[in-house]
């Protein structure tokens, strides 16, 4: 079951958690809340155009942007 919280818009510090390749290409990113209000909660994410493979993304610190309702996601080097 995917208990996706809905986030109200800001910036959101996260850390990679899994990752998952689609066919159409694009990759589906787990990542954990690191502070405020949603701590903690698991967020799923389908985002294209990150460079590197499962083993690169896994571990990795990340922001996530929500903005008019729709989530993005950096990978923070």
């Amino acid at each position: 079951m995917n208990t996706t919280p809905q986030l109200e818009d800001g910036e959101y510090p996260a850390f990679v958690i899994d990752v998952d390749d689609t066919a159409d290409g694009s990759r589906t990113l787990e990542l954990t809340i690191l502070s405020g209000e949603h701590k903690g909660e698991v967020v799923t994410i389908t985002a294209v155009g990150l460079a590197g493979d499962y083993v690169d993304l896994i571990g990795m610190p990340a922001t996530i942007v929500v903005a008019d309702g729709r989530p993005s996601v950096t990978i923070d080097s």
